[in-house]
């Protein structure tokens, strides 16, 4: 052999790695890939929290514009369907006109949270209305059904009138967030001075379950880094922090209870034995 070809030799050799090296590398490659990978999925959460809160000041938009056109009423959340022998008709149909985009029933475009990948199809509504200003009439078609004025709204900043949820069982959902005191709260106002608190919050936020909890498909859900977008009633969007949304505070309605609906009752109920508000 040549001297040539043993200088040649030599030289690959001392270009090649060792296994130890190697390993080093897939090492710091391994780390570098668990530091980065939270980081990149952590961005990409924020920014379907914006494109959410997006949508949310667009519902904001459309609901404003229908309340100036009607009275400065606000809709009812749903009515007909069932047995009522009349269509249902939920409340994204009355603001869909002002933003042509999504479905009347709550699908697709500005109604679709980026972060809620449903396996339901059609029962799977992102966003919720407040329960109680805009009532429930579903199966049914009052003659005069219960509507609420922009007047009855003493602090609008700071009350939630749209709220991201889900649904449950993978099967259903609602186009409201519950408002009652009972899935928020262990009895705000009961005796007078108890806590604005959301004891209940944590045990609810769940999506797509095989159970079938009402709560699961009408509270809060908080998909965006433990954070829920929610859309007040003055139009201004925030995301909120779980076990920051206070009941009585943000929640709670004033004059909105009513004794015959099975979930707002309890209100009903406080306000006649003069719970709210209370000695803080």
């Amino acid at each position: 052999m040549s001297i040539s070809s043993v200088r040649e030799q030599n030289r690959l050799k001392s270009r090649a790695f060792t296994l130890i090296e190697l390993l080093v590398v897939i090492a710091i490659i391994a780390i570098l890939a668990a530091i980065l990978f939270p980081v990149f999925a952590r961005a990409r959460e924020n920014a379907r929290r914006a494109s959410c809160q997006s949508n949310l000041k667009q519902i904001a938009l459309g609901i404003m514009q229908y309340t100036q056109d009607y009275d400065e009423k606000f809709f009812l959340a749903e009515y007909g369907g069932g047995s009522s022998g009349i269509p249902q008709v939920q409340w994204y149909q009355a603001v869909q006109p002002y933003m042509k985009s999504g479905t009347q029933y709550g699908k697709g475009g500005v109604f679709q949270c980026p972060s809620y990948t449903s396996s339901s199809n059609d029962f799977a509504q992102a966003y919720g209305i407040h329960s109680d200003l805009c009532p429930s009439y579903y199966g049914s078609a009052p003659a005069n059904p219960q509507t609420y004025p922009l007047s009855i709204l003493s602090n609008p900043a700071d009350k939630v009138l749209v709220a991201e949820k889900g649904n449950s069982g993978a099967s259903y959902s609602y186009p409201v967030f519950v408002t009652s005191e009972v899935y928020w709260t262990n009895g705000v106002g009961n005796p007078r001075g108890s806590k604005d608190d959301n004891d209940k919050i944590g045990s609810s936020d769940c999506d797509d379950t095989s159970g079938a909890s009402y709560e699961c498909a009408a509270m809060p859900r908080y998909r965006h880094l433990n954070t829920s977008n929610m859309l007040f009633a003055d139009g201004h969007v925030k995301a909120m922090v779980k076990s920051r949304v206070r009941w009585f505070t943000n929640i709670y309605i004033a004059g909105t209870s009513r004794p015959s609906d099975s979930y707002n009752a309890f209100q009903w109920d406080g306000e006649r034995a003069g719970w709210y508000p209370w000695a803080s």
